[in-house]
C-alpha cells in the first residue's frame, strides 16, 4: 500500500503539511511496512487537531491504515477521569479507538519528567513491528524546549531539542507539525468547531515551561517577531553537529578496541588519553549512551577523567555514575552496571555440579576438557561464603604443586579488582 500519493484538493492545508512531513520522515521502503498509527491524544488543541488531520488522511490517502489514539493518565488533575471520557468521545466521533491508560508516577524525580517517562512507558508498550507514533508538539513547544536546555547548560546534543523523526522501542515517532506555529492549530480547530481540554495546571507558573510559555516568550515574540522559526532552524543545525559528533565517536570506540568482558564491557585507555577533552567526553557519552545508560554529568565526567584516563596506572579508583560504574585496570576502562554483584549466598556446594550465580554465571569444579588443565582441586562438598573479607584463604591450582594466596592467584588471571573484592 502506498501512503503518499499526490495530496487531495479535498484535503486541508495541514493534512498536506502532514502528508509531505510523512514522506520527508519515513523512507518509502518503511512506509509500506507500518500498519499502523498511534496518536498520543492528550485532548489539549495541539493532539485534538492531530487527531481531526489523521480522520482527514483516513478518509482520503491513509484509508487503509489503522489509526489508534492513546490517552495516558497521570492521576495528576481531579479532572483526570472526565478528561480521559472526553478523549475517548472525541476519537469515537472520529471513527478512531480510543486506548486509555491510567499509569503511576515514579518517586525520586520532578513531577514533569516522571509524567513523560510514565507516557513514554505506555507507548512503547503498544507500538509493535508495524506501526509508528505520532506526537503533536509544534514550533512554540521546540522553541520553548530549546530555551529550557540552554538555561540548563546543554551542548549540542541537548540544543538539538526534540527531532523530527527518533526511535522509540525500534519503532518511529514523528512530529510532524513541529515547524507549524500554534496560531495555525488554533485557527483550524476553531474553524472545525472542535471542543478540547484546557488543563488547569497550565496556570502554574511555578512549572518552568509554564513560565517561559506565559512571561518570556509572549516578550521575545513582541521584539522578534517569528523567533520560533529561527530557533527551530537553530535546532535543526545543533541536531545535525550532534549527528556528525556522535559518528564520530562510534569511530573512535572502535578504535578503542570496545570489547564485552565477563562484567560489562571496556575500552583499552591509550587511544582514548590520545584524545583532546571534548573528543574523550564525547566518546564517554557515546560509550555510556550505547549501552543504555543515562548520561553522567559534568563533574561525573570530570572525576572518570582525573581519575581513571589521567590517575595512575595501578590506581584501584572507581567512578559511580547514575547507572554505571567505571573503573581502570591494566590499561583497560572498564563499564559496568552499577551494584551488579556476581557474588552467590553463603551455600553448601557439591562440586559434582555447577554453581549457579548472579547473573547468569556459573561456577563448575572441573574444566571441560581436561586437557586444557587449569582449574582447582576440590573436595566433594564446599562451604562458599560471598566475598570473604579473611586474606588468609588458599587454593591449589591443578598442574601445581602447592596451594598460593586466593589474593593472588585472582590477581594472576587478570581478575579485575572489582570481581575479587576479598
Amino acid at each position: 500500500m502506498s501512503l503518499s500519493p499526490p495530496a487531495s484538493r479535498s484535503l486541508s492545508t495541514l493534512a498536506q503539511h502532514c502528508l509531505g512531513q510523512w514522506q520527508s520522515l519515513l523512507a518509502a521502503a518503511e512506509q509500506g511496512a507500518i500498519k499502523r498509527l498511534y496518536l498520543g491524544f492528550s485532548g489539549g488543541l495541539d493532539s485534538t487537531v492531530l487527531l481531526a488531520l489523521l480522520a482527514e488522511l483516513k478518509a482520503g490517502p491513509w484509508a487503509e491504515l489503522e489509526l489508534r489514539a492513546l490517552h495516558i493518565n497521570h492521576g495528576l488533575s481531579p479532572n483526570a477521569d472526565q478528561w480521559a471520557e472526553h478523549c475517548a468521545a472525541i476519537a469515537a466521533q472520529h471513527g478512531i479507538e480510543c486506548a486509555l491508560e491510567k499509569v503511576a508516577l515514579a518517586q525520586g524525580m520532578g513531577l514533569e519528567a516522571a509524567a513523560r517517562e510514565a507516557r513514554y512507558q505506555v507507548f512503547a508498550k503498544h507500538l509493535d513491528a508495524n506501526s509508528a507514533l505520532l506526537l503533536a508538539h509544534h514550533r512554540q513547544d521546540q522553541a520553548e524546549t530549546l530555551l529550557l536546555r540552554l538555561l540548563r547548560g546543554a551542548g549540542p546534543k541537548g540544543l538539538g531539542a526534540m527531532a523530527p523523526r527518533r526511535e522509540l522501542g525500534g519503532r518511529p515517532l514523528l512530529r510532524p507539525l513541529l515547524d507549524i506555529d500554534r496560531a495555525e492549530l488554533e485557527a483550524y480547530a476553531q474553524q472545525r468547531n472542535l471542543a478540547w481540554i484546557d488543563d488547569e495546571s497550565n496556570g502554574d507558573e511555578s512549572l518552568e515551561r509554564n513560565y517561559l510559555r506565559r512571561q518570556i516568550m509572549p516578550l521575545l515574540e513582541a521584539r522578534w517577531p517569528g523567533f520560533g522559526e529561527r530557533w527551530g532552524a537553530s535546532a535543526q543545525l545543533c541536531r545535525e553537529a550532534s549527528e556528525r559528533l556522535e559518528a564520530l565517536a562510534q569511530q573512535q570506540l572502535k578504535a578503542c578496541d570496545w570489547r564485552a568482558e565477563k562484567l560489562g564491557q571496556s575500552i583499552e585507555l591509550a587511544p582514548l588519553q590520545a584524545l583532546d577533552r571534548p573528543a574523550q567526553q564525547q566518546l564517554l557519552r557515546q560509550w555510556l549512551q550505547a549501552g543504555q545508560y543515562p548520561l553522567p554529568s559534568g563533574a561525573q565526567l570530570g572525576e572518570i577523567e582525573q581519575q581513571l584516563i589521567a590517575g595512575r596506572a595501578d590506581s584501584e579508583a572507581q567512578v559511580d555514575t547514575q547507572a554505571a560504574s567505571l573503573a581502570s585496570y591494566r590499561g583497560r576502562l572498564y563499564l559496568w552496571p552499577k551494584g551488579a554483584d556476581c557474588a552467590p549466598d553463603a551455600c553448601q556446594w557439591h562440586t559434582s555440579g555447577p554453581l549457579n550465580l548472579a547473573g547468569g554465571w556459573q561456577l563448575v569444579a572441573e574444566p571441560t576438557d581436561p586437557a586444557l588443565g587449569g582449574g582447582l582441586w576440590l573436595p566433594a562438598e564446599v562451604q562458599v561464603a560471598p566475598r570473604p573479607a579473611s586474606g588468609g584463604l588458599r587454593a591449589h591450582p591443578q598442574g601445581r604443586g602447592h596451594s598460593q594466596s586466593l589474593k593472588k592467584l585472582l590477581q594472576e588471571y587478570r581478575i579485575p579488582p572489582w570481581l575479587r573484592r576479598a
